[in-house]
This record gives C-alpha cells, structure tokens and sequence, in this order.
C-alpha cells in the first residue's frame, strides 16, 4: 500500500501553473483518486487554488471529468498561507452512470452468484 506523500501534494499543485499563483493565498480545494491498490491517479487529481481577493466570496469548480478506474476519491480543501480562508457550503457532486457490476459476497469471500450480475447487454444500454 502506498502513501500519499507531500512530494505527490506538492506535484499537485506545481502541475498547472495557474493554480500555484504566487501573488495570491496558498489555499486549496483539493481532489485526488486513488486506485484499488491506493496509488494516486495523476489523470484525476488536481487542486483549485483561491483566486479571489480577501473577503471576496467566490466558487471553486472542478470540470466533470470521467473517472475511468476503480478507486477513491479523497476531497479535501487547505489553506497554507497566513491569512484567515473560510471554505463553506462545501458541496461534492456525484453523477453516476450505468450500473456496470453488482458483485455480492459470502462472509468467507464466495460470489453470491444468485443476487450478482453483470452488466447489461444488447441493445447499447
């Protein structure tokens, strides 16, 4: 199991120029996915810098993005500089798409192969 490291945060927030601005506050609304086996998954992590100016209100958004591997996604928002930030009315939306699998188990680890399915086939659902 890896670690998520301040090296790969650091990563993070060096990987586009526009969200590491030095003239404003070193706060972060963060997201990183991590896999199956909890390594990090560069094409969907990233951090949203604050670019407003003080008490200033303003929307951080994060563009829909396909999450193509099987994980989890960490949120989190952060604030390194000196100066008071206040994140609120923090909302996470999750647009699910077509359910794909359903695997249920046995307390032992045995598929319950009467209650799982796959996904669905023919006519392009």
């Amino acid at each position: 199991m890896s670690a998520y490291t301040s090296s790969e945060y650091e990563e993070l927030i060096s990987k586009d120029a526009d969200e590491n601005l030095a003239t404003k506050h070193r706060a972060y609304l963060t997201y990183v996915l991590f896999d199956d086996l909890f390594n990090m998954v560069d094409d969907n992590s990233g951090v949203k810098q604050v670019q407003g100016n003080p008490d200033e209100l303003q929307t951080l958004t994060v563009e829909k993005f396909v999450i193509k591997k099987t994980g989890f996604v960490y949120i989190y928002t952060s604030n390194e500089s000196r100066e008071n930030v206040y994140f609120d009315n923090l909302v996470i939306s999750h647009n699910s798409g077509p359910l794909l699998e359903e695997t249920h188990y046995y307390p032992f680890g045995l598929t319950m192969a009467g209650i799982s399915s796959n996904e669905l086939k023919g006519a392009g659902y």
